[in-house]
Order: C-alpha cells, then sequence, then structure tokens
C-alpha cells in the first residue's frame, strides 16, 4: 500500500501543485496528515485535508465522532455537513487506511472543479509509491 507523502500523493492525484503545509503525525490513529488549500477559477478557496491512518476503523471512528451526516457509496465510506454557507465532505476508502476531507463555500457545491478532487479509485492503489 502508499506510504507516506508520496503514498498520498498517488492515493490523491490532485495533491501535487496545491499550496500545503508540511506533513505532519498528528491525532489519534494518524499515520500523516498533510492539509492544504486549493483554488477554484470562480476564486472560491478549498480547504482539504489529506489523512493516511493506521487502520479504516481510526478513519472512521475520526469522521463519526464529528456528528457528520454519513453516506456510505460503493467503495467509500462518505460524510458531509453543512455549516452556514460552508459544506464539509470527507470520504475514507472502505479497505485502506485513507482519507480527504474537504471544505468549501456551500454555493460552489456544484463546481465540476470539485469532482477533480476525487481520490484514486481503489482498484489503482496497490504496487505504487511506498515511501
Amino acid at each position: 500500500m502508499p506510504d507516506g507523502p508520496a503514498g498520498l500523493a498517488w492515493v490523491f492525484p490532485q495533491l501535487p501543485g496545491q499550496q500545503c503545509k508540511p506533513p505532519r503525525s498528528v491525532g489519534t490513529g494518524v499515520v500523516v496528515r498533510v492539509l492544504c488549500q486549493a483554488t477554484l477559477s470562480d476564486g472560491t478557496a478549498v480547504k482539504l485535508g489529506y489523512f493516511q491512518w493506521e487502520s479504516v476503523d481510526a478513519a472512521v471512528a475520526y469522521y463519526d465522532g464529528q456528528g457528520l451526516g454519513r453516506n456510505d457509496v460503493g467503495s467509500f465510506h462518505g460524510w458531509t455537513a453543512r455549516l452556514g454557507n460552508r459544506t464539509k465532505k470527507a470520504v475514507v476508502y472502505g479497505e485502506a487506511p485513507y482519507s480527504r476531507t474537504l471544505m468549501f463555500q456551500t454555493a460552489s457545491a456544484d463546481s465540476p472543479e470539485l469532482q477533480h478532487l476525487d481520490p484514486r479509485p481503489p482498484d489503482q492503489l496497490r504496487g505504487e509509491p511506498t515511501g
């Protein structure tokens, strides 16, 4: 399985090129966390968090503990919440310890650019960067 910052860049192909803080190991069950920011073409700022976890269970417990609405789809666990004029969305692979969190202006929710922030399909995770 992909590991560390290079592994996160493989799992989440949109990560390279974003404005990111240095990777950290912060939080219960977190192996590595990278916090980033991107700007959509309409000027909307999107805050992103990319995580590698010790386990899928640790990731699920983290998001379940935030009181977000859960919506599992296909091979992913998902959460969404509307916080004032902002929306928070999180996704965790069902069988791999990686997650991505987005925070953006709710008015931009239908932006096709947000769709480009999706994680790599689960069947493409293995055999790639490991360090």
